[in-house]
C-alpha cells in the first residue's frame, strides 16, 4: 500500500488471523468502549466488525502521533471521536479478510484508489 497526503492521515492494514477468531471474545474485551464490543458481539461477522474497530483505533493513533499527541498505547483511542459526534472522519474498505482504515481531520478527502478499492466513509460502530 502506497499513499500521499497533503494532510495529516492515520492509515491500518490488517489481515484477519485465524487465531484472532479463536480468541474474539478475549480480544474484544480489551477495546475501551461498551458500546463498540456491543456492536462487535451483535454483528452478523464479528470477526470481520472487530477489526473494523481495530483498524480504527490504530489509525487514531497513528494520526494523533502525527499531530505530536500521541496516546499511551492504541486502546487510549476512542472511536466516538469519529463523525458524526466527534471531529475525525474515517474512510474503510474491507474485503477477502483485509480491512483498511483511514483517519482525518479532514471531512472532504479525495481519496482515489484503484477501481475494485470501494473505500467508503465510516461512522461510529453501533
Amino acid at each position: 500500500m502506497a499513499g500521499l497526503a497533503t494532510v495529516p492521515v492515520g492509515i491500518d492494514l490488517e489481515h484477519a488471523r485465524p487465531r484472532h477468531g479463536a480468541r474474539l471474545a478475549e480480544l474484544v474485551d480489551l477495546l475501551p468502549e461498551a458500546r463498540v464490543r456491543r456492536a462487535i458481539l451483535e454483528a452478523a461477522s464479528p470477526l470481520g466488525a472487530f477489526y473494523r474497530a481495530w483498524t480504527l483505533h490504530e489509525a487514531l493513533f497513528k494520526l494523533d502521533s502525527l499531530a505530536g499527541r500521541p496516546p499511551g498505547s492504541v486502546l487510549e483511542t476512542r472511536l466516538s471521536r469519529l463523525l458524526p459526534g466527534g471531529g475525525v472522519q474515517a474512510w474503510q474498505w474491507q474485503h477477502d479478510g483485509w480491512t483498511l482504515s483511514i483517519c482525518s481531520h479532514q471531512r472532504r478527502l479525495c481519496i482515489r484508489s484503484l477501481p475494485r478499492l470501494a473505500i467508503t466513509p465510516e461512522t461510529v460502530m453501533g
